[in-house]
């Protein structure tokens, strides 16, 4: 059956579908019913569409095509017809070819010729591999957007050839010839590497908050000069994973009370007696009623936050990144649930560790733990578990009973650089 077009798969069906007779016309029933054989023998309908190869909806459209048309070939209602939204060639289909053309001359890389075994008369052109359709359709939207006539040109070469045109004395033509040189000698220079180039690499620091509510990644891009410490060399401390987890619930949070964070196992960053004091903290001052904190074990140490960052580095390895602009632009691109959230001047490093361990304590064995539970019925105090199995053991992190503590009393801000 797989051997045969689709017409002629059709037309054997239709061919062997036989009506149930009732002694009724049949025209007048709503709902006929056939009779189903294979090799002269009655079978069910499940047995006819398993031998046919076919479908329900596939013999039901055969059914109503015989009882409208007849014994006849199906034909698509659409054949012969024109989309109203299809392009002509004479003048939107060349326009769309001829811009293709000159993007691929313009950023593309030729091949030196055809490659083995292909019938094509002319090298094909690479583009860029960090270029997707969906780009070049909005590059192409934009240029049609900015030109009224729709064509390659730019409003701005265009004006400036009109007032060479419309120049009546030497002295406006060749101030009119000037301004039109010199606004081509730009666009050309703004193309070209230019002539500094660095000796090492330009370090720019990642790190990702997943919010799996509102199915969206912010993934904080944190350039060098704007780190703690010297070089950098606190960007992975504490003081800095607290900061930006802090801002990522003031300024992206839902004002949600309860909350279920999974993180990696990493004791630098993650887990330390600073970020349980932290989210202790935020127990205490009112800004939780539960959080709830899960540690992978060994050897499992991937998350939801992983899977973000795979589509910035799949993206990132085919793009050229210049800039610390052209860097933001790759992860905003990378996937639709990626966002980004620039790290300036304007954010506000604070010294946590030292605000922290004046009314906390250390948690004894936490790398251990896995589990960490913090409530506003026990204020102050730490239910940790090995395994999920295990019962809940409390801990008691603050030092003071009754701890006079508020939300708007922050630490101290850390210069950056």
């Amino acid at each position: 059956m797989r051997e045969l077009s689709r017409d002629e798969k059709d037309m054997y069906i239709m061919g062997k579908l036989k009506s149930k007779s009732t002694g009724i016309d049949r025209s007048q029933r709503k709902r006929q019913r056939y009779i189903y054989n294979y090799d002269d023998r009655e079978v069910c309908i499940e047995a006819f569409l398993i031998m046919h190869d076919i479908g329900e909806k596939h013999l039901k459209n055969l059914a109503k095509h015989m009882k409208l048309n007849g014994p006849v070939p199906r034909c698509h209602g659409n054949r012969g017809k024109k989309p109203k939204h299809a392009l002509s060639f004479p003048d939107k289909l060349k326009r769309v070819v001829n811009f293709i053309v000159r993007y691929s001359e313009e950023y593309g890389l030729p091949l030196p010729a055809v490659p083995h075994a292909n019938d094509a008369t002319q090298a094909p052109v690479l583009l860029s591999a960090s270029s997707t359709k969906i780009d070049i359709h909005t590059r192409y939207k934009s240029v049609c957007e900015e030109s009224n006539e729709r064509s390659d040109v730019c409003p701005k070469c265009e004006s400036l050839r009109c007032r060479v045109v419309g120049a009546v004395s030497e002295e406006d033509k060749l101030t009119a010839l000037n301004d039109y040189k010199r606004h081509i000698e730009v666009s050309q220079d703004s193309r070209q590497e230019g002539p500094l180039y660095f000796t090492s690499p330009r370090k720019v620091q990642l790190f990702g908050v997943c919010m799996e509510g509102v199915a969206e990644q912010y993934n904080y891009l944190i350039d060098e000069n704007c780190t703690i410490g010297v070089d950098g060399s606190q960007s992975h401390g504490p003081n800095s994973v607290i900061s930006m987890l802090h801002h990522a619930f003031q300024e992206y949070g839902l004002g949600e009370m309860a909350c279920h964070i999974h993180c990696d196992n990493c004791a630098g960053q993650n887990k330390n007696r600073y970020v349980m004091a932290y989210f202790c903290w935020r127990i205490l001052v009112g800004l939780h009623r539960e959080v709830t904190i899960r540690f992978q074990i060994p050897g499992h140490t991937k998350c939801l936050v992983d899977a973000g960052f795979s589509y910035i580095k799949k993206l990132y390895r085919r793009t050229d990144n210049d800039s610390f602009s052209d860097l933001v632009r790759t992860v905003q691109k990378s996937s639709t649930t990626n966002r980004v959230v620039v790290v300036d001047e304007r954010f506000l490093w604070r010294d946590w560790k030292t605000f922290l361990a004046e009314d906390f304590c250390s948690l004894t064995g936490i790398r251990k733990y896995h589990y960490f539970r913090f409530s506003a019925m026990n204020p102050g105090v730490v239910f940790v578990k090995e395994t999920s199995v295990d019962d809940e053991k409390p801990f008691i992190m603050s030092r003071n009973p009754t701890p006079e503590l508020s939300c708007r009393i922050l630490p101290q801000v850390i210069a950056k650089g």
